[in-house]
């Protein structure tokens, strides 16, 4: 199954603060949420930066601080619950937000190396290693007042800002060997951009389980840990007093 786009969330605040959160809706199977961050700040970037969804918390995949106005920060959850549930991010030292939550299906449970790049020019593009039917995702935080143009081939999924406050955008692309994710802005602007593969799921051996006395294939399943579903990539039964795998 290839990784698709499900669904795309945001939540701004203009004002120096030390906490955002803002609602996003999971839907599907094998699911994958990737949250990107951008922080304004006059003198001090911000840290012990943490995200949760749900209250279940985030993995950090990387931040980028760039001079003194711009960081771009990016987290993972691999199987979001779903429904409509809470992004919540916090930090230290107070700064102007701006934050997307981009969920996909059909994805495994680790992205991929991360790419990054900051810039001061009117451009920002990286290359991430990627492969067919696997997803692209980057975010971009940028202290400006003009929104940059999303290079070719790429989604815009998230793209707002507060004028001279940060702004943030992301994007999508389809994945191959090599996926350029670019973007273009004038005036030249601060910038600094992460950029991420995300792996398709995992393909299972198919099997079945009765439902109403009805036998029904499937090919994958998932238990509940700590309120959130986990993917099962392997389980066993005892037949005659020896485990048997049955996918």
């Amino acid at each position: 199954m290839a990784v698709a786009f499900d669904a795309a969330s945001s939540g701004v605040d203009a004002t120096e603060v030390t906490a955002k959160s803002w609602s996003h809706t999971c839907t599907g199977d094998d699911l994958m949420l990737i949250v990107g961050m951008a922080f304004r700040h006059a003198s001090t970037a911000p840290t012990s930066i943490a995200v949760t969804y749900n209250g279940v918390s985030m993995t950090e995949i990387t931040t980028l601080n760039h001079l003194t106005y711009a960081t771009c920060s990016m987290f993972y959850l691999a199987n979001p619950a779903t429904g409509a549930n809470t992004i919540a991010a916090t930090w230290t030292n107070v700064n102007a937000f701006a934050g997307g939550g981009i969920s996909f299906t059909g994805a495994g449970d680790t992205p991929g190396t991360e790419a990054s790049t900051a810039s001061s020019s009117g451009a920002s593009t990286i290359d991430v290693s990627s492969a067919t039917d696997e997803m692209v995702v980057d975010a971009i935080a940028y202290a400006g007042s003009t929104t940059p143009t999303v290079g070719a081939d790429q989604t815009t999924r998230v793209g707002l800002g507060v004028g001279d406050k940060p702004e943030v955008a992301m994007s999508t692309e389809a994945g191959a060997a090599t996926v350029t994710m670019s973007w273009t802005n004038t005036p030249d602007d601060v910038q600094a951009q992460i950029g991420v593969s995300i792996p398709e799921a995992a393909s299972g051996t198919n099997f079945q389980v009765n439902v109403d006395d009805t036998f029904k294939t499937v090919s994958a399943i998932t238990l509940n840990k700590d309120d959130a579903w986990k993917s099962v990539a392997a389980a066993q039964v005892n037949v005659d007093d020896a485990w048997k795998t049955i996918f």
